[in-house]
């Protein structure tokens, strides 16, 4: 006997999971009640992350805002002065499911499911550019919180025109 749930959550999990259309239609909505609610936080963006140029570009151009001292990286003595982006070929044989279809989450969800709640939150020029650095803004003085306001406003104006790599959404599933 198959018992239905009220709630499917997926946190930080979808994106690792093939053919996310056929998962979320055939395996996770016959799982809901109708009443039910699929809520995600996720990484959407780029399968692979295999990020755009442009993406890419303007991660170097935040990078450019943090002073040498706060890019040497953690429990090394070298120092991080530019972001390229995870190849292709190394995502493959690092991580074989990162990121595997993760580009089909939002469109795959908005045709088999109506949204109650989505926000964005981005993720798309912070999380490369302070990638092996953040530990430099555990403790915060003036000097830290400066240049982390300035990094937080250019993420911002950024998602004022590209899609957020990362979303929490509540979403209820389509009458079938």
């Amino acid at each position: 006997m198959k018992t239905n749930s009220i709630l499917y959550t997926f946190k930080a999990s979808l994106h690792h999971f093939r053919h996310i259309e056929a998962l979320l239609a055939n395996q996770i909505k016959p799982l809901l009640k109708n009443d039910g609610f699929l809520i995600i936080d996720e990484f959407v963006g780029p399968t692979r992350l295999q990020f755009p140029k442009h993406q890419i570009k303007a991660i170097n151009e935040a990078f450019q805002l943090i002073p040498k001292p706060f890019r040497k990286r953690y429990k090394l003595n070298l120092y991080k002065n530019k972001v390229y982006g995870p190849g292709l070929a190394r995502m493959i044989l690092a991580d074989p499911s990162e990121c595997v279809d993760s580009v089909s989450i939002i469109p795959a969800i908005h045709k088999h499911y109506s949204t109650v709640y989505e926000v964005s939150y981005g993720g798309n020029i912070l999380t490369l550019t302070l990638k092996d650095i953040a530990h430099h803004f555990i403790e915060l003085n003036d000097e830290k919180e400066k240049i982390l306001n300035q990094l937080f406003d250019f993420e911002d104006k950024y998602l004022k025109n590209q899609p957020s790599d990362h979303i929490f959404g509540i979403y209820k599933p389509n009458a079938t």
